[in-house]
């Protein structure tokens, strides 16, 4: 298993990396001097973990503003340090382009992208590399690069229910096709997998990305290769300089400016043992009302899910369902509720699979993936189901403008 700490080192790399593509005004001298230092075989393992840093960044506040714009999360000003007016925007599905925590967000993960892609370019052009820092370093940047794209086709749109995304100021790339170009960057990666588990997070993430175009059958055959239950989750990891979204977005040690809806009090008062797998903690607006906040990141090195067996086990009992094998889905549900001391249930349809999901899945960014495919979204019409393509980008690609 690869797990990946976010260090302030990287962000120094990651700036002298990025200096010819994000900074405009500076010498090019002193430009490709600093870049050039990157290309030598001993700089490769450090541009490796400055690609898993920024998409460490990347993946925990992707998933706090989905679930701020799904049902998950609430921003409610009653909470005396809910103050981000970007917040309730999103919130409300009401985003303006010039959202600044959008933009953001957007500007980390493209640039998460970028290093990925660059990282290939790199690495097919230095002689001399060791052959396994070699592969890491071409499955690791297949496995960013697919990522990243997969992030595009789900949480970005051109227009509140157009979903899709750039890469490079390029044309619009709608959702199917940027799914595509995750699945090469994926099939790419498993050619340099390391390990047995280093093709098992690639396989669930293909999963995920067949179950959200409603190919089941795809879905169910990279499942079955996907992480089983025993598998360690695919996480990405933080420190104290790079601290994980969540605990500053929506812990009282950080601030709480998201608290999570009432639905997930109200499972745990039908159903104690789901404290198990829902972990919150209640807290008291300025009216005295009682909110309830998470409490599953409640350190700021707390690592976030970017994938686990958990939703690769729900994957499958979906499919499941919807091939009409009930009972291998009950079977798959009650073992994934056993493992966290949940008793088994009696029954299972797709709309217990909704619920199962919700639960499981809780703060990991799939709650909007879910609401969108199940048509169940919760704000008025004509509101943003994903995040928009922000002004910043719109302004500079001129292939968005009209």
């Amino acid at each position: 298993m690869r797990k990946y700490s976010a260090l302030l080192l990287f962000m120094f790399v990651l700036g002298i990396w990025g200096c010819e593509n994000y900074v405009q005004n500076v010498d090019p001298l002193i430009n490709q001097v600093e870049d050039d230092r990157l290309n030598d075989p001993s700089q490769v393992d450090f541009l490796i973990k400055g690609v898993l840093q920024r998409l460490s960044t990347t993946a925990s506040n992707m998933g706090m503003l989905a679930g701020g714009l799904s049902d998950e999360l609430v921003f409610d000003q009653d909470l005396p340090r809910a103050t981000f007016p970007s917040y309730r925007e999103i919130n409300e599905g009401q985003i303006p382009l010039d959202n600044n925590s959008v933009d953001g967000l957007s500007f980390n993960l493209n640039e998460a992208r970028f290093f990925a892609d660059d990282l290939i370019r790199r690495v097919n052009e230095i002689e001399g590399i060791d052959p396994d820092t070699r592969n890491l370093a071409l499955y690791t940047a297949n496995l960013v690069g697919g990522l990243t794209r997969q992030y595009l086709a789900s949480y970005w749109a051109l227009n509140p229910e157009e979903p899709g995304g750039v890469i490079d100021a390029g044309p619009f790339i709608p959702a199917d096709d940027m799914y595509q170009l995750a699945l090469e960057k994926y099939q790419e990666a498993l050619k340099y997998a390391a390990s047995d588990y280093d093709a098992k997070v690639i396989h669930t993430l293909m999963a995920r990305i067949f179950l959200i175009q409603g190919d089941y059958a795809s879905t169910a055959t990279h499942a079955a290769m996907g992480l089983q239950m025993g598998d360690e989750p695919f996480l990405a990891k933080y420190s104290v300089e790079t601290p994980n979204a969540y605990f500053f977005g929506g812990h009282e040690k950080g601030r709480i400016q998201w608290i999570v809806d009432f639905r997930f009090n109200d499972y745990i008062q039908a159903d104690p043992k789901e404290a198990n797998r829902i972990k919150i903690a209640s807290t008291t607006g300025t009216s005295g009302k009682t909110y309830y906040y998470q409490n599953m990141f409640d350190e700021r090195e707390s690592p976030f899910p970017i994938t686990s067996w958990q939703e690769n086990t729900l994957m499958l009992a979906e499919v499941d369902v919807r091939n009409g094998d009930t009972a291998s889905a009950l079977t798959r549900i009650n073992a994934l509720r056993a493992s966290y001391g949940l008793d088994p249930l009696a029954s299972v349809d797709l709309d217990v699979i909704y619920v199962e999901r919700d639960k499981t899945l809780f703060l990991t960014g799939m709650r909007l993936i879910d609401q969108n495919r199940f048509g169940r979204w919760h704000l008025p019409p004509g509101t943003w189901h994903y995040l928009p393509i922000t002004e910043r980008e719109r302004n500079a690609n001129d292939n968005l403008k009209n």
